[in-house]
């Protein structure tokens, strides 16, 4: 089967910014442009794919047994840290999610022959019809949500070759519409979560505070990386926005940003001074697994909360 090629390009840094925990970033990038992606799975007995999907047909009613948590870009770095957790240590049904889905499926395939539950599904943020078609096989399939983790999210603004127009577009499709029509789609879903405790995370960073951004002591304030501050400002107001929806509904919902830190990932040439990924996504695994006292509506990272 052929999987639509019409991904954005994929960036790939060359050097890292000074050293700040608070958040990811890089100094440089490298463009390179994938083709047409051909996806042909050997024949298996246990699993059945589509244009779209891949899965392992579990028993029904395991499947209604494990909350189901949906997490995008999911097949590398804290996306993919986030989901191995969620499956092997709180025993999750994954849903992977990538834009190449032989990608997400190696993640998901791998997690199944180790006992866990994982499904990986074909997602394109960038594209509308990606989005539908996702979650309307998770309505399919499933007929409900426990968690949805939008971690996925680009850092573009020192790529030169960029009009100002294809920087804006670029970083706010990815990191705030596609993330934005996800959620909203999947609400109807996550309201009818089998936990009975909905639950939403916007993966961001504390570049994205306001308060920071006026503080000349950190050692960020000086990077020209507005676009992407911009974007991550604007996913804490959907954070905001999405909890009030919740509350609108059956009034049960916990809705939370967190950033993971300065990680340790391609997007920083893994840089040694990083945390791993698995540091960096600890503290989105406790607030996705938090119960009813668990936080609601607050923007925080390993260390605790942030300001605005």
């Amino acid at each position: 089967m052929v999987i639509p090629s019409a991904y954005p390009t994929i960036y790939k840094p060359r050097s890292h910014p000074p050293n700040s925990h608070h958040f990811i970033s890089l100094k440089s990038l490298e463009p390179s442009i994938s083709g047409p992606i051909v996806f042909q799975p050997k024949p298996n007995p246990v699993q059945s794919t589509s244009p779209s999907t891949s899965r392992a047909r579990d028993n029904p009613i395991q499947l209604k047994m494990s909350p189901i948590a949906l997490i995008t870009g999911s097949n590398q770095g804290i996306g993919r840290a986030t989901a191995e957790a969620l499956a092997i240590n709180h025993g999750f049904h994954v849903l992977i999610t990538s834009r190449n889905l032989a990608a997400g499926e190696a993640v998901a395939s791998s997690l199944r022959a180790k006992g866990h539950k994982a499904t990986a599904i074909q997602l394109d943020l960038t594209s509308e019809s990606s989005i539908k078609a996702a979650v309307a096989f998770v309505e399919q399939e499933f007929g409900a949500l426990d968690v949805l983790i939008n971690n996925a999210g680009i850092l573009i603004d020192v790529q030169k070759d960029l009009s100002p127009w294809e920087l804006y577009t670029r970083t706010f499709t990815t990191n705030v519409v596609g993330p934005g029509v996800l959620t909203e789609l999947l609400v109807p879903l996550l309201r009818k979560a089998p936990s009975g405790l909905p639950r939403i995370i916007f993966v961001t960073s504390a570049m994205g505070s306001l308060h920071y951004a006026t503080d000349k002591s950190l050692p960020w304030y000086g990077i020209d990386y507005k676009v992407y501050d911009a974007s991550k400002a604007a996913v804490n107001m959907l954070m905001l926005n999405f909890a009030r929806v919740l509350e609108e509904g059956n009034g049960k919902g916990k809705v939370n940003a967190v950033c993971p830190g300065y990680v340790n990932t391609n997007l920083t040439r893994f840089d040694e001074n990083g945390v791993s990924v698995e540091m960096g996504a600890r503290r989105v695994v406790e607030v996705a697994v938090a119960g009813e006292e668990g936080p609601n509506r607050t923007f925080s990272n390993a260390s605790g909360e942030l300001p605005w």
